[in-house]
């Protein structure tokens, strides 16, 4: 590869000129290079493990020599202005190779690339620009030379006046702008440009940066002090925030050592949708999205923090095959079987933290656990699907998703925990996941991907060397094969309750009544939006689609039977008649499929709620494992 001259980098320059219409202007001035001059937007970004084909958003991508006049700026162009190649000897002839790939043919001496992209959707793994703000992630904005991803890169960003900018990329150390060592950093780095709240807080070697954008509903905005635009957020939350950042942040680095990075930046956008909290993370920043609580329910808020906090370790830098940077395609999905690795393990650290970090008691911790256990039992999928499957398969989930498929959040949190637990109980306590961790991270953090099978193999090592050896007519070390062969290759549900009991847990759960189907309204009648599979309305024959219009007793001694004893079937008489039962109960539904009238009885199944609770007696492994004294530990 040839790189002539002094230009070394990829200069990008991105323009938001009139944020109202959605749209930006990116251009880039790319230095001679060998062979053909190909550019590519990513169609997925590591993190966020869909293909999302951002290149449906690109548009009116044009290409100049390197060395020719740029035309008069022209941010806006018309859209009726003709595209002509021959009437223009500086213009070079962009070809379409396929939906995310453009060649630039005669760029080989170096080029101006210019284009435009719409952006208009507030999501995670997105971006939007209108009159208030911009949010833009790297996969969103910005084009790949593909046969120079490994050139550093500058970035210049042209906003309004009254806009701030703040960028996870650094500023560059000579010249204008931010930098990225090679386009893997630039993809990555999302930035924010408008009205918003500022602050940081140092910790552990690294400068916590906090941009919040948007409704701060806990209390009133309040205004920046650099640059005196009016921003959305409050002192309250701010603080409350910064206040917290230490403390799990100094145990995320107890879990894995220094930070590798000296700067992180948080975008937070608070306001209704998606109507629940979504995190994504980076290799140096992350961004949430969604109503947040930060003052009255602040445990879900922070839970989500340094989940994804503890990302830039496992799963940014430390990475299966296919998720490790650089040299993942972002042109393909890339599957692995280990997201539960790299996404259960962070939800259970997660939790795990927010113990050790105090911020939330060891009754609050377990009783995330058992709500864990709610979810797990409630998912039909989990009987279809292994944690291995699943997680191999989330590209492309079926149309009933978690009647198909487990989450491997979920499963991969609770496999981490009876990992945990194993490895606790038969060293004596000498060694635990965190040294799985971080021995992981050890070998292969930020150095080279690793295979899943590698997991397996290390979590066995450590066990061998931590382990007593046996005494004669003793039991050998444990071998760990039986316990990944159940928990990721098997969809067989595992015995949990001993699994918190060789831990000094107590395992418990009630039964209430279901009737295993979602509804909606419509029309005067009630809708049937989506059926459980295995559960009790698929076996009495409801499907999708079908409009309930009476719900009446199916057991003689509940009332008189059938429509005569029966009500309208409302969201609010449905839930009484399944909340009035127990599971076994028998309801009689009378609905509409095609304009034909039907009835059914369906008995009630049952949903678990979970409950743990410390045993009697001494617990050395529980009082070390939840970091508490025994009268902590008088949980009932």
């Amino acid at each position: 590869m040839r790189y002539p001259g002094e230009m070394s980098e990829i200069s990008y320059r991105l323009t938001i000129a009139q944020p109202h219409t959605h749209r930006f202007q990116v251009e880039i001035r790319i230095p001679p290079l060998d062979g053909p001059l190909d550019l590519g937007i990513p169609a997925w970004m590591p993190g966020a493990y869909k293909l999302v084909d951002h290149a449906r958003n690109v548009r009116r991508v044009e290409a100049r020599r390197s060395g020719a006049a740029s035309p008069a700026r022209d941010p806006l162009p018309s859209l009726d202005r003709p595209r002509t190649h021959g009437a223009d000897r500086e213009a070079l002839l962009v070809e379409r190779l396929d939906m995310h790939t453009w060649r630039v043919h005669g760029g080989e001496s170096g080029a101006i690339v210019t284009y435009e992209v719409f952006a208009d959707k507030l999501m995670i793994h997105e971006g939007q620009v209108n009159a208030d703000h911009a949010f833009l992630n790297g996969s969103v904005a910005w084009l790949a030379v593909l046969n120079a991803r490994h050139l550093p890169c500058r970035v210049q960003v042209e906003v309004p006046a009254e806009w701030n900018v703040v960028s996870a990329l650094d500023p560059a150390a000579t010249g204008p702008g931010f930098w990225a060592p090679d386009f893997d950093a630039l993809a990555d780095a999302p930035l924010e440009a408008g009205a918003f709240a500022l602050a940081a807080v140092e910790a552990e070697g690294v400068r916590w940066e906090i941009v919040w954008h948007g409704d701060a509903s806990e209390a009133k905005p309040s205004r920046a002090h650099d640059g005196g635009a009016e921003r959305a957020g409050s002192d309250a939350v701010l603080e409350r925030i910064r206040e917290a950042i230490p403390a799990l942040a100094r145990e995320a680095v107890r879990l894995f050592g220094p930070a590798p990075f000296s700067r992180y930046v948080m975008f937070f956008h608070e306001g209704p949708e998606p109507g629940y909290l979504n995190g994504l993370e980076h290799r140096t920043s992350m961004a949430m999205q969604g109503p947040f609580e930060v003052l009255s329910e602040p445990t879900a808020f922070f839970t989500m923090v340094i989940h994804e906090i503890l990302h830039a370790w496992n799963g940014q830098r430390m990475a299966p095959l296919g998720l490790f940077r650089p040299g993942c395609d972002y042109f393909r999905s890339a599957q692995t079987t280990a997201l539960w690795v790299v996404e259960g393990w962070t939800e259970y650290f997660a939790s795990l933290l927010m113990l050790r970090a105090g911020l939330i008691e060891p009754a609050g911790y377990l009783a995330h656990l058992a709500d864990t256990l709610d979810a797990f039992y409630r998912t039909p999928g989990r009987r279809c699907t292994t944690l291995e499957e699943s997680s191999f398969i989330t590209w492309n989930f079926g149309d009933d998703r978690w009647n198909g498929a487990i989450n491997y959040y979920l499963k991969g949190l609770l496999a981490a925990f009876a990992l945990d637990v194993e490895l606790r109980v038969a060293t004596e306590g000498r060694r635990s996941l965190d040294d799985l961790a971080r021995e992981l991270w050890r070998r292969f953090g930020d150095r080279q991907p690793y295979a899943p099978s590698e997991v397996e193999r290390l979590a066995q090592e450590i066990l061998d060397d931590a382990t007593v050896a046996p005494a004669p007519g003793s039991h050998a070390t444990p071998r760990l094969a039986g316990f990944f062969d159940l928990h990721l290759r098997s969809t067989e549900d595992p015995d949990y309750g001993a699994i918190a009991g060789r831990l000094g847990l107590s395992l418990s759960f009630t039964e209430r009544a279901t009737m295993g189907l979602r509804t909606s309204d419509g029309d005067g009648s009630l809708k049937v939006a989506g059926i459980e599979a295995f559960g009790p309305a698929e076996d009495a024959g409801l499907q999708a689609g079908d409009w309930l219009v009476a719900i009446a007793p199916g057991d003689p001694e509940e009332g008189r039977p059938g429509l005569a004893g029966g009500t309208r079937a409302t969201e609010s008489t449905l839930a009484a008649a399944v909340g009035s039962g127990r599971p076994g109960s028998r309801r009689i539904l009378t609905f509409f499929r095609h304009g034909n009238l039907h009835q059914t009885t369906v008995a009630l199944g049952a949903v678990r709620r979970h409950r743990l609770t410390t045993l009697p007696g001494a617990q050395p492994l529980l009082e070390a494992y939840l970091g508490a004294t025994p009268r902590q530990l008088l949980i009932r």
